[in-house]
């Protein structure tokens, strides 16, 4: 019995844990109905089943691509046991705190883990039964993470002024034309539960499995320990003042779509993976500008005359009904085609060619005609025009910036400060 803090995994657990995973298979009637509710551990006043654990680990490695083998298994428990005590510790504070999730905001993550799998999201249900997971044991998770984020922006929340925001505005418009990273991450930290041992392990079996081809997204939501591990690791567009320095140099070189890891933090191991770079354009003031929302969706390769058509389809699909940038982007990030880009101000006057064409006389809410540019359909959608409402939204874009740093960096503390002060029981 261990209070306040969780011993790390050793060997002798490990067998301990694989047999609890591995024996209810092998009983019946009573005796493995008694095995699965058996207490793997008590956080506090919550209690996690040998079931709970079970079905956890199958849907690590349903979801993550891995098969469901008794090495799997034992190599994934340490884990996920860990996993499972923080979001005790994430719901306990979240009904403190009384957060709410909607069953709406529940659905909208899990179509786009089925993006991020690649099944419609009307199939995922059957396809963790078909693994023999219920989809409860998903929908559990997707809340804990959902209630997390929103326990952590209420203690973010109001603490980001208009000093703040003026500041970051001044510091983009310094930095126009300089190089701007989109990334997503995996973090791995090493902390009182764990080892370092145990953690460089488990970042070389992800590297493992990104070359293997497993899904980064996936992965992400599974092992990542930040706050982005609810939008698969997605960071955002990054400026290098905005990294700390050994992250910025690790990632120069790196082209789009590759990974990089696993890199010694101060607080563990991360894993990076470059999903897009440009230019930064740097922010105006709305006096000659549109904010735009775009949304691009590649064309599958090979099909030069079925491709294009196909995206243009699903691209006027996506528009349909839309009158808003923020439906908009809702609608397109539920849809594993289609990358969001923005919304950014463009200036009028430096608008040229289809882009200009298209946007020529749409009022605020209404979108263009989607159009081919190279192995992409863009469509485009006009969010404001005024130039107030241009700066008002400017404002808010950047506000929203800053409140996703600081989220991350209170998480992290609030996690710790949970886990230091919990009651953690572990019995098997």
């Amino acid at each position: 019995m261990i209070a306040g803090r969780i011993r790390p995994t050793s060997l002798a657990v490990l067998v301990l844990l694989l047999a609890a995973l591995t024996w209810p298979v092998a009983m019946s009637g009573p005796a493995r109905a008694q095995e699965t509710l058996r207490i793997a551990a008590v956080v506090n006043d919550d209690v996690i089943s040998v079931h709970d654990l079970a079905n956890r680990v199958a849907l690590l490695l349903a979801t993550t691509g891995q098969a469901l083998s008794v090495e799997n298994q034992r190599r994934a428990a340490p884990h996920v046991i860990r996993m499972l005590i923080d979001e005790k510790l994430k719901m306990q504070e979240a009904r403190r705190l009384n957060i709410q999730v909607t069953r709406e905001e529940i659905d909208r993550t899990l179509t786009r883990i089925a993006g991020q799998i690649g099944v419609p999201p009307d199939q995922l249900p059957a396809l963790l039964q078909s693994a023999g997971i219920d989809i409860a044991t998903l929908i559990e998770q997707v809340e804990s993470e959902l209630a997390w984020v929103k326990a952590v922006g209420r203690r973010v929340q109001g603490r980001i002024s208009e000093d703040d925001v003026d500041a970051r505005i001044a510091r983009m418009r310094e930095t126009a034309g300089q190089p701007e990273y989109r990334l997503a991450e995996i973090v791995l930290p090493v902390d009182d539960s764990t080892t370092a041992e145990d953690m460089v392990a488990l970042a070389r079996r992800i590297m493992t499995q990104l070359r293997e081809g497993v899904n980064f997204q996936a992965l992400a939501r599974n092992y990542s320990a930040a706050a982005s591990a609810a939008v698969g690791g997605d960071l955002g567009w990054l400026r290098p003042d905005e990294m700390d320095p050994d992250t910025r140099r690790a990632i120069q070189d790196l082209e789009p779509g590759q990974v990089l890891g696993p890199l010694t933090t101060l607080s563990g191991y991360q894993i990076i993976l470059m999903i897009d770079r440009r230019i930064a354009a740097g922010v105006g003031d709305g006096s000659d500008g549109i904010m735009v929302q775009e949304v691009a969706i590649a064309v599958p390769l090979g099909s030069a005359g079925d491709g294009p058509a196909g995206a243009l389809e699903r691209a006027r699909d996506l528009a349909q009904g839309v009158t808003s940038c923020e439906s908009l982007a809702e609608r397109a990030a539920a849809d594993d085609t289609a990358e969001m880009r923005g919304p950014t101000l463009v200036e009028t006057s430096q608008l040229q060619g289809v882009r200009r064409d298209r946007l020529r006389g749409l009022s605020p809410g209404q979108t263009a005609e989607p159009f081919v540019d190279g192995d992409t359909v863009v469509l485009l959608m006009v969010c404001a025009r005024d130039a107030a409402a241009v700066s008002t939204q400017i404002r808010e874009q950047v506000r929203e910036m800053i409140f996703n740093e600081r989220l991350e960096a209170t998480a992290r503390r609030m996690i710790r400060d949970l886990r230091r002060d919990a009651f953690v029981d572990i019995r098997i």
